[in-house]
């Protein structure tokens, strides 16, 4: 299972890489270079967009840090791709505590970037690429509960 979910996060970077965004012109200021390597580090705020009646509109916020050497290892746009769809299934998955199915909670989650967390962060994203493969880590900081995804890019 985590063969293919790492092999879907390929796929789905790599589907987004090709299709047009107007994010692109965000890369230069999302993305940093610093010791040879690039780097995602920012915070969220997001809001799980719930059917009327169905109570309030939960908010968590999210803590991002993510990197890879700056050469030979992955361009900058599948850098920044692999990240957002990284993202965008974790924040979906952690939406579901809320009740929604993931196909749900994929489309009722809004988020907005944030200068700096407003106290503590819910919850913590880190992803590491090298030449070798690729670990994320998400810590869920209300339980404390660390998870960690690791593979190589052969897998």
């Amino acid at each position: 299972m985590r063969q293919t979910a790492l092999r879907t996060l390929g796929v789905l970077a790599f589907v987004m890489t090709a299709q047009p965004s107007h994010a692109e012109s965000r890369t230069d200021d999302l993305v940093k270079v610093r010791d040879y390597k690039f780097i995602i580090n920012e915070y969220s705020l997001c809001t799980v967009k719930r059917p009327r009646g169905a109570g309030v509109n939960p908010k968590f916020q999210l803590e991002t840090y993510s990197e890879a050497p700056a050469a030979n290892v992955i361009s900058r746009d599948n850098f920044v791709a692999y990240t957002a769809t990284t993202l965008t299934l974790l924040r979906s998955a952690f939406a579901q505590r809320w009740g929604l199915p993931l196909g749900e909670a994929l489309r009722a989650l809004e988020c907005d970037t944030l200068a700096e967390p407003i106290g503590t962060v819910d919850l913590k994203i880190k992803i590491f690429m090298t030449a070798e493969g690729v670990q994320i880590e998400f810590t869920d900081t209300s339980t404390g509960k660390i998870s960690r995804i690791t593979d190589s890019w052969e897998d």
